[in-house]
């Protein structure tokens, strides 16, 4: 029972250490700046398209899924940093001589990365109703658009947290950053956009949000397997 609590308080304890690093950097600010700015540029290329508005709904349903691809590219920086930072900066051997094990380190990092991930979509979220506010005529609480809004952010956070995971993945096997950008680009390719993939052919939600979280969960074991027995 003492490990186990012993365990976790080391574990919260290395995700505070994360974040606090984490977010003292500039780039981490950028890429979170970025997903605003994708935002406002998507809306003012449909302005100036002059591409018909129904309402205020339409406009916000319209930028919360057409900023996919961006923001997914903004997660494979975000992971290669948050991996690689401690190789690249020479502190990595000083992470690993502490008492903590590579288990959870590695774990902590990963948290770290659903935690920016799920940031990513609050600003996201709250970037689009905002903006979309000039748009239209105003805003009127519909129950169906409430409902609608909710699942599809239901939909694009289990997203987000699946790719996250896949993406992270991937880095802690690929130690080369130019090499792991160019693999999950390729990736995200060519699944195109994860909402219409998510959901297999003739089967709920439910069934195909299980067969995404065994197949990443065990590409995060597996990933976790070698990172255990890896060089440092």
């Amino acid at each position: 029972m003492k490990v186990g609590v012993l365990f976790y308080m080391k574990l919260f304890g290395l995700v505070r250490n994360e974040n606090m690093k984490l977010y003292n950097m500039q780039s981490t600010w950028i890429m979170l700046c970025i997903s605003f700015v994708s935002i406002l540029t998507i809306l003012l290329l449909t302005t100036l398209q002059n591409q018909p508005i129904s309402n205020y709904w339409t406009v916000v349903f319209n930028l919360f899924q057409m900023e996919n691809q961006i923001l997914y590219v903004i997660l494979i920086l975000f992971v290669s940093q948050i991996i690689n930072y401690e190789f690249s900066s020479g502190t990595a051997k000083l992470l690993f001589i502490r008492p903590i094990s590579r288990l959870q380190i590695i774990l902590a990092k990963w948290i770290s990365s659903v935690q920016f991930a799920f940031l990513v979509l609050i600003i996201n979220l709250v970037s689009c109703l905002l903006l979309a506010l000039p748009m239209s005529g105003g805003v009127s609480l519909i129950g169906d658009n409430l409902q609608q809004l909710y699942i599809l952010c239901t939909i694009k956070l289990v997203a987000f947290i699946l790719y996250t995971t896949l993406f992270f993945s991937l880095a802690v096997m690929i130690r080369s950053s130019v090499l792991f950008i160019i693999m999950c680009l390729v990736l995200m390719g060519s699944l195109q956009s994860m909402p219409s993939m998510f959901i297999f052919p003739q089967t709920g939600l439910l069934f195909s949000a299980g067969c995404w979280v065994i197949f990443c969960g065990s590409i995060l074991i597996f990933a976790l397997a070698h990172f255990k027995k890896s060089d440092i």
